[in-house]
């Protein structure tokens, strides 16, 4: 019996985050990968096509949610969880429409 690999890609400048999610995720045999700015993980996008990427809204160099589309264009099959702490209503609709 085949068991498919899942893979996630956590994108996220807060290095303490990724760490306690990579734990969470690998207790549950998921293989992940943390990147903590949009340019890498752009590059990382082009040779990795995680199974779900759990995104960030604010770095330094962008916005996580202005991101979405480079994801869907590497691979439009890629479940997204979109993490902010910011309650801002554009950025959920946002979210929800792309």
């Amino acid at each position: 019996m085949n068991i498919p690999v899942r893979t996630a890609m956590i994108i996220d400048d807060d290095e303490d985050f990724c760490c306690l999610l990579t734990i969470a995720l690998e207790k549950r045999k998921v293989h992940t990968m943390s990147i903590q700015s949009l340019p890498e993980a752009e590059n990382c996008l082009t040779y990795l096509k995680p199974t779900i990427v759990f995104l960030d809204n604010n770095f330094p160099d962008g916005l996580g949610i202005n991101f979405i589309s480079n994801i869907r264009m590497a691979d439009d099959e890629i479940k997204i969880i979109m993490m902010t702490a910011d309650p801002s209503d554009w950025i959920k609709e946002k979210a929800i429409e792309e």
